[in-house]
């Protein structure tokens, strides 16, 4: 009987300490927490060179956070976060003018920035050209 019993408490403690099987990692979190920071710039930069992005930079990355796990808590976690790092960059006075951003995006890390946007949205492949 008393196997029958500390078996039973072993398997409630297990399931009440142990994260639910969806449950998205910390650390994919924080990856999370920095690269909506990181976007939210660049989504800032857009407004300041005053070009619009291929696509919404916000809802590529949050159509990202969902693949990695993220549930609708994190979403909105992260939307925040996305926001904080774009108010960093369209607070600014001065920004690069239209010629710069072009400039900018038209070298490789910027190819490259807008490709991953364009995964990330999930757009049909004859809208990518």
């Amino acid at each position: 009987m008393r196997f029958v019993h500390a078996a039973v408490s072993a398997a409630l403690a297990v399931a009440l300490f142990a994260p639910p099987a969806d449950a998205i990692d910390v650390i994919v979190v924080e990856e999370l927490k920095e690269t909506a920071l990181q976007y939210g710039r660049y989504s800032g930069r857009f407004v300041t060179c005053d070009i619009h992005p291929p696509v919404r930079i916000r809802t590529a990355f949050l159509k990202y956070a969902r693949s990695r796990g993220a549930s609708d808590q994190h979403l909105e976690l992260l939307a925040k976060v996305f926001d904080e790092g774009q108010a960093r960059t369209t607070g600014l006075r001065t920004g690069f003018s239209k010629e710069e951003c072009e400039e900018k995006l038209a070298d490789p890390e910027g190819e490259k920035l807008l490709e991953q946007l364009r995964e990330w949205y999930a757009l049909p492949p004859h809208l990518k050209e």
